[in-house]
């Protein structure tokens, strides 16, 4: 007989693989482009290297950093 533990673990890895699912289908069209994209602030190229690390990285490195940079 299947105990509770089982049942539980067994449902939430099909939660998990049913949002994974989701996640890839409403992936936005972009994140899907091959690299490099533009960045959104000075439309230069975005590396490849920041792009392994942040996927989603919308700014280059200088740009990221002026905008976390706090204003005085």
């Amino acid at each position: 007989m299947t105990d509770i533990i089982d049942l539980a673990q067994a449902r939430e890895e099909q939660l998990r693989a049913d949002a994974l699912a989701e996640r890839e289908r409403k992936a936005p069209a972009a994140a899907l482009l091959p690299w490099p994209r533009d960045c959104g602030h000075c439309g230069d190229p975005i590396p490849a290297e920041r792009a392994e690390v942040l996927p989603n990285a919308a700014l280059c490195r200088p740009c990221q950093t002026r905008r976390e940079r706090p204003r005085r």
